[in-house]
């Protein structure tokens, strides 16, 4: 924590306070939808694994319920509503929801900043069940059937303090709005350090708040422009344009030989003169292949990338714990909204 910018976080989380009150006195106006509403967003800016965690809600529930999902699809270009289609231009819609349409190519997947106009927007087109709304959970103007927050394990919400001097978009008590709370990327804790984050969860927000654990799992690399297998002992270097890419270097540090690491911006809008650069590295590691993050891989993917610039992205998934229970939560809140 940076303590000489804690009178802003005083201001900021003033601010913030004052916004979820008008909201909770519908001052401000939540707007309810028939349908149910999913939810999934974080407390904390940065990272926390949303968009697996979005992937992992559609290959548990979609085969028995037809879902959509709505992103603002940061990063793009464009503005309005836009469905996103497996060919989409990736500056257009956004890496996420296009990473997520190309897994699930049929699930409509649509993006828009206005998302009390998309809602309805969707479901002009398709009969759905349920609309899953990635990163909302500060997103006020639609009232979820079902809120889950993220919490990265690394920065666990209750060690964390509000912008500026630390990273919390919120109180972190604003929590309590969730019906779930998930550590993600918790392959490291013990069962004795989850029990203690649920004992202080318990504890220091005085909640029976449902806690879960999530862990990622990494598939093996696939090529983004070639269907050449990826060969083991194949020395690699690392390119990441995402917020927190400590859990993927952790991965890949203890599993390939890495050469080299290009590192950049969330979101980063990969150029020409960057491919130039991993050219150039390649060129100074006889041998070795780009390595890079599923997320990366969408925006990597608009160029035309030569036979001498082999690129890999490792496939993530991500498993939760105890899974079961939340499972069952949502498919209630789906059949009984």
């Amino acid at each position: 924590m940076n303590y000489l910018l804690y009178p802003f976080s005083l201001l900021y989380g003033f601010g913030a306070s004052v916004r979820n009150k008008l909201f909770d006195w519908n001052v401000l106006k939540s707007v309810a939808f028939d349908i149910p509403i999913i939810v999934i967003g974080n407390i904390r800016v940065g990272g926390t694994g949303k968009t697996p965690h979005t992937e992992w809600i559609l290959n548990k529930l979609g085969a028995e319920y037809k879902l959509g999902v709505l992103s603002r699809g940061y990063g793009r270009n464009s503005k309005g509503f836009r469905w996103v289609q497996t060919n989409s231009e990736v500056t257009e819609v956004g890496d996420e929801p296009l990473q997520i349409k190309n897994k699930f190519p049929d699930v409509p997947v649509a993006v828009c900043e206005d998302r009390v106009v998309a809602i309805p927007e969707m479901l002009a087109s398709f009969e759905l069940d349920a609309i899953i709304l990635d990163d909302a959970f500060q997103h006020r103007y639609i009232k979820p059937s079902f809120a889950i927050v993220l919490s990265d394990s690394n920065h666990p919400v209750f060690k964390d303090h509000l912008l500026p001097a630390g990273r919390l978009r919120e109180s972190a008590k604003g929590i309590n709005r969730s019906q779930a709370l998930i550590f993600s990327k918790s392959n490291h804790l013990t069962s004795e350090q989850k029990n203690e984050f649920i004992r202080i969860i318990r504890d220091q927000f005085n909640t029976q708040l449902p806690v879960y654990f999530s862990t990622y799992q990494y598939g093996s690399p696939i090529g983004v422009q070639h269907t050449l297998p990826f060969i083991e002992q194949t020395p690699v270097i690392t390119v990441t344009g995402i917020a927190e890419p400590a859990t993927f270097n952790d991965y890949v540090n203890n599993r390939f030989r890495v050469m080299r690491s290009f590192r950049y911006s969330d979101h980063y809008p990969f150029n020409e003169k960057d491919i130039q650069e991993w050219e150039v590295a390649i060129r100074a590691h006889p041998g070795a292949v780009i390595l890079t993050s599923e997320k990366d891989a969408m925006r990597i993917n608009r160029f035309s990338l030569n036979e001498s610039l082999p690129v890999y992205y490792l496939p993530i998934r991500v498993t939760l714990d105890p899974e079961d229970t939340l499972v069952n939560a949502i498919k209630d809140c789906i059949q009984y909204h």
